[in-house]
């Protein structure tokens, strides 16, 4: 049996497909994953249906897809996970809306000024593995949404232990 490499035969590359509606930033993208060596893009669009057609005709193991990409009537995230893992690119920093995100059908969320070139790579590495990835501020909103949701415990007077969260 070969070795695995990011859940992937070994010398089997990860394939990606990019779906951003900027193309200046769909080549910056482009070439930030093929210059890792280990990536390969299969794909490049900005456009919503001709994604849903690449995804349906070359199964890329993750989607790198920006937010501002629209899906009248169908969900894209929802479309596209049907053929692949799916990264979200976004500009949203409010918790409502990064959450909001994060309960489609997504492996990650890379925030734009929260992400570095080098997040890309790590961060299709890792879905493409199994994995989660989130950006910082997309760590924080989830870990504040869940705080939110759940009740404290009722003991005030019982001893902390490390799981005690403030």
């Amino acid at each position: 049996m070969a070795e695995l490499l990011d859940g992937h035969p070994s010398g089997t590359p990860t394939t990606v497909l990019i779906v951003h509606p900027d193309p200046r930033d769909r080549a910056a993208i482009r070439a930030e994953l093929v210059a890792s060596g280990r990536l390969r893009v299969v794909g490049v669009t900005g456009d919503r249906d001709e994604a849903v057609a690449l995804a349906g005709r070359l199964r890329p193991t993750v989607s790198l897809l920006d937010d501002r990409v629209r899906a009248p009537g169908t969900d894209l995230v929802e479309a596209l996970a049907r053929w692949s893992l799916v990264i979200v690119l976004t500009d949203a920093t409010e918790r409502d809306a990064v959450v909001t995100l994060l309960q489609a059908p997504v492996q990650g969320c890379l925030v734009y000024g929260h992400i570095e070139p080098p997040d890309l790579v790590r961060a299709v590495n890792a879905v493409a593995s199994g994995l989660g990835w989130l950006s910082p501020s997309a760590a924080a909103a989830v870990t504040w949404a869940m705080r939110a949701s759940t009740p404290r415990p009722a003991h005030p007077g019982r001893g902390s232990s490390h799981l005690d969260l403030p």
